[in-house]
């Protein structure tokens, strides 16, 4: 993925399959081992079969730059269904202050899965190279090229 400095990038990971008997609410996800010039958002969930996509990696503000298609939800307002895919898809949103070559392999999942707490590790193994912005700076696109 490529960015710029203080630009907003998204991460989205594809709807969650419950393989246990019961539901499970998710409590969190972040980044493991986050490098110090990452500041994330956000952390929301998306309506999968509202929006017929996930966000792999798009920059911007979803919900700003797009809202009748991405109304965002805290992650913890899905239930996933016993045996059953989620509705739902989760985006981190970020930012990175300084130009480099970013290494993000893992977010920690956290969640309840019947009334005990847990949580597990998802691999994103995501590069991210962060370029200053060319003078005189980022053109911005106009909505119709976005959503």
């Amino acid at each position: 993925m490529h960015s710029k400095t203080d630009e907003i990038t998204d991460i989205g990971f594809e709807p969650f399959y419950n393989l246990t008997e019961g539901p499970i609410r998710l409590r969190g996800a972040a980044f493991v081992s986050p490098p110090s010039d990452l500041y994330v958002l956000n952390v929301r969930a998306y309506n999968y079969r509202q929006t017929r996509e996930t966000v792999m990696g798009q920059s911007g503000d979803l919900a700003k730059e797009c809202p009748h298609l991405f109304k965002p939800k805290p992650i913890s307002s899905y239930l996933t269904p016993p045996h059953g895919s989620s509705s739902w898809f989760i985006v981190i949103a970020f930012t990175i202050s300084k130009p480099g070559r970013y290494n993000l392999r893992r977010v920690r999942i956290d969640y309840t899965a019947a009334g005990h707490p847990g949580w597990q590790y998802i691999a994103i193994d995501t590069t991210v190279v962060v370029t200053n912005p060319p003078d005189p700076g980022p053109t911005p696109l106009p909505q119709s090229a976005v959503c």
